[in-house]
């Protein structure tokens, strides 16, 4: 989709980038358009309308997590019949495979967020995002993801060492900044200046939608966890009671666990529409 020249797409940035400037104070006043209610009931819509591919990606993302959490626990049983055994064996692989799949775990998350942020705006926009387009768009931006989600992490663990509240508002600046990387196509330090820009003003905002959405992620995993643990107990014999209700009840938390992804998403979209007044055929025109 092309444009004349003296109107390039907003979603390009062949015009000074935003994130250069403090935003001026009409952007500001704009913002008065972002309401944590628009974001939480876009982000449960959003992720319904395509919860099937959103919980696949979801389910790789965790597969390894759940293999090692499996594996540790059957050493951690061993262990009871010879506890010196896990010291001598199965403390180093416990360590060597945490390692592992640390590292997976977080490459394939970054390539999830970025197929999910295409899937995200597709729903924005009215259109179903085959499954393909989502995961060409996740590795498509998967390296500037990576680097921006280490950095990111290690800013948001090390501020909330210090104290908890400046971890939370971390946070939630930088709420936008995945999103900002995939679809304008920046940098992780420009990305997480662009996401600082933009949530600036409305944090509050960011972390009302963002403690609802916690939170029913966590009500919707504890009710697929207690119907985990009573499936194990009635169904199972005792000695692989524990197993089962442990791989059930990781996978059944898949199902949820993207809803905060795509908060970030919608974020991204509600805050550049309030400020900057641009629609969702615009935003997504990147992607085309």
């Amino acid at each position: 989709m092309s444009q004349p020249d003296e109107q390039p797409l907003p979603t390009t940035l062949v015009r000074p980038s935003p994130y250069e400037a403090p935003l001026p104070a009409a952007a500001y006043a704009a913002a008065a358009g972002f309401t944590a209610g628009e974001v939480i009931g876009k982000t449960l819509k959003a992720w319904w309308k395509n919860v099937v591919p959103f919980t696949i990606l979801s389910v790789v993302t965790m597969a390894p997590v759940v293999v090692w959490l499996v594996d540790f626990q059957r050493s951690l049983l061993a262990a009871q019949a010879d506890p010196a055994s896990f010291y001598r064996d199965g403390f180093g692989r416990f360590l060597g495979g945490f390692g592992v799949v640390w590292v997976v775990s977080m490459l394939l998350y970054v390539v999830a967020l970025g197929a999910m942020t295409r899937g995200t705006f597709g729903y924005l926009r009215g259109e179903r995002v085959s499954f393909g387009a989502m995961l060409t768009t996740g590795f498509g931006r998967g390296l500037p993801v990576v680097a921006l989600a280490l950095v990111a992490w290690i800013a948001i663990m090390f501020a909330s060492i210090l104290l908890v509240f400046p971890g939370i508002m971390l946070a939630c600046a930088w709420a936008a900044s995945v999103p900002a990387a995939v679809v304008e196509r920046i940098g992780p330090f420009q990305a997480l200046s662009r996401s600082a820009e933009l949530t600036r003003g409305v944090r509050w905002k960011v972390f009302a939608a963002f403690l609802a959405l916690f939170g029913v992620l966590w009500g919707l995993s504890m009710g697929v966890q207690l119907a985990a643990s009573a499936f194990a107990v009635l169904a199972l014999p005792a000695e692989h009671a524990p197993m089962g209700t442990l791989v059930v009840s990781q996978l059944g938390t898949a199902l949820f666990s993207c809803i905060p992804s795509v908060g970030c998403a919608v974020t991204y979209h509600e805050l550049r529409a309030a400020r900057e007044g641009l629609d969702t055929a615009q935003l997504a025109s990147v992607f085309e």
